[in-house]
């Protein structure tokens, strides 16, 4: 697939690979898996306007400048969108 920067800036870069364009933040970003039990998760539910619709997401966001460590912001982000607050002891890196 050959693919051809369009844009850049300091927070994202746009590609284009033949009639499909597609972004990639600069910035580190998480996602959380937030597990209820074997079989529940809980999801967020956000409009995409690309797609015009509500769509159900993991929790994720990026950190919010250089100094702030993943972990910090995986917690943060769960919190933001879902309310939980989590110590770092009970999540689990994958």
């Amino acid at each position: 697939m050959t693919e051809k920067l369009i844009y850049k800036n300091k927070y994202l870069n746009i590609s284009k690979s033949k009639d499909y364009y597609f972004y990639d933040e600069n910035e580190t970003q998480v996602m959380i898996l937030p597990v209820i039990n074997k079989d529940k998760f809980i999801f967020v539910k956000q409009f995409r306007r690309p797609v015009n619709k509500m769509t159900y997401e993991f929790p994720a966001g990026g950190c919010l400048n250089k100094k702030e460590k993943p972990i910090n912001a995986a917690i943060r982000e769960l919190r933001e969108e879902t309310g939980i607050n989590l110590s770092k002891n009970k999540l689990i890196k994958i």
